[in-house]
């Protein structure tokens, strides 16, 4: 479980920009924006936000519910190694360090299980529409990855279904009613209403998901050795595609993680003894305009709000507090 936690962790994600042309048009794109942004923080990071206010686990200490990014909050769960917190209809749901789905109040109550992981199995979910969806990997006893599998259920953790196969290394998104995950070779997509699953683009072995912003998917393909990830952005309403490489000379250290998206793409690259933010323009990455905002730079990056989002650490490598490195509209 631990190889495919750091694979998702690695796998870097992405950032939206939505151009709105009529107030009606605004409302429902801010919508998208705002629920694919926490879609991404569900399945990748250790925080997620609702409006201002945030679910963060701090690791060794628990979950914290706070008002903003960084204040310190109210402690909701003592678990060492909680993960992937997503706020909705007043509370807080998660993944402990067995792999089991849970809630609770943002008051710190009425903690529940809603799917059960252990040594052999593990969850990773977004919230949508009222509904969890969630893949169910099962491992091995060496925590091998052995198979993955998409289901349903209602928020209290009840009425499970069983949807279809899936990748376990990949993330899956949700938009305008469909579920989009990988399965075998193929990018697949659930229909909410007609409970169909279809098939929309074939050739995708060895590829992940990692972010989705309206019908935009962007994808990375496994390149074996290559440290340096190649991103492919598919449109599943036109079905054009548009391929990134980044440059491979002129990082310094490993990319730990990469996102790409209309207002650009951007990476969090080390080599263990601290990182670094940088953008990438063209062949080059661009780190000097951003060293001025942290300290020590982690490799978290996520969302908070329309802002792009980077973990800071104090010299002695003690995490200080998160910071906004790019504001995305």
């Amino acid at each position: 479980m631990k190889k495919i936690i750091s694979i998702l962790l690695a796998l870097s994600v992405v950032f939206t920009s939505f151009i709105a042309f009529t107030s009606t048009a605004t409302a429902k794109e801010t919508l998208v924006n705002v629920s694919q942004k926490q879609q991404f923080n569900s399945q990748t990071n250790l925080f997620n936000f609702s409006g201002s206010t945030v679910a963060k686990a701090d690791a060794g200490k628990g979950l914290y519910y706070a008002k903003s990014l960084n204040a310190k909050g109210k402690k909701i769960d003592g678990g060492r190694e909680d993960r992937s917190p997503t706020i909705y209809k007043g509370y807080v749901y998660f993944v402990d360090v067995n792999g089991s789905l849970k809630r609770v109040k943002t008051n710190g109550k009425s903690k529940k299980v809603l799917v059960k992981g252990d040594e052999t199995k593990g969850v990773y979910y977004i919230i949508y529409r009222n509904k969890i969806y969630y893949n169910l990997i099962s491992y091995s006893e060496e925590g091998v990855s052995l198979s993955a599998k998409l289901y349903s259920c209602n928020l209290n953790g009840k009425n499970k279904k069983y949807i279809s196969k899936s990748s376990e290394a990949s993330s899956i998104f949700a938009y305008e009613n469909k579920v989009y995950f990988i399965s075998g070779s193929n990018l697949k997509r659930y229909n909410i209403k007609t409970k169909k699953v279809s098939n929309v683009k074939k050739g995708m072995s060895n590829c992940s998901i990692i972010n989705m912003e309206g019908n935009n998917i962007y994808y990375l393909r496994d390149a074996g050795n290559e440290i340096y990830a190649k991103v492919t952005r598919y449109n599943v309403k036109s079905k054009k595609t548009k391929n990134f490489t980044p440059a491979k000379d002129d990082c310094d250290g490993y990319v730990h993680n990469i996102l790409s998206c209309l207002s650009g793409s951007f990476v969090v690259t080390g080599t263990g003894a601290g990182d670094a933010f940088a953008k990438i323009n063209g062949s080059k990455f661009n780190y000097e305009p951003y060293y001025s905002k942290y300290n020590t730079c982690g490799s978290c990056l996520a969302y908070y709000k329309n802002y792009i989002v980077v973990s800071n650490f104090d010299n002695d490598f003690n995490f200080k507090n998160y910071v906004k490195m790019v504001k995305v509209k």
